[in-house]
């Protein structure tokens, strides 16, 4: 299984839930941006709630997926395209 990316985009990065209930510890908790968008993404999917998602920004990357995958994008609307054909957002 493999996503290869062939452009980066700008600040794509893996992100979970953060790590809440160590502040004490000096943790951050960090995360994703949208909890709501990332919880709902995996939901679509088929995943756990708390699964790691790729978080874009502005510019978005350019992957290619070597085999099929279900996918969702949630949070903003980057205008996400699929073989150069607008993906609709919210949906597996």
């Amino acid at each position: 299984m493999a996503i290869k990316v062939t452009e980066p985009g700008l600040l794509t990065t893996i992100q979970d839930l953060g790590r809440k209930g160590f502040q004490q510890y000096g943790v951050v908790v960090g995360g994703v941006m949208d909890d709501a968008a990332a919880r709902l993404a995996n939901i679509m999917v088929g995943n756990s709630e708390d699964e790691a998602v790729l978080e874009l920004t502005v510019i978005g990357p350019s992957l290619m997926f070597e085999q099929d995958y279900l996918i969702s994008i949630c949070g903003a609307d980057l205008s996400a395209k699929i073989d150069n054909t607008r993906v609709p957002l919210w949906r597996p």
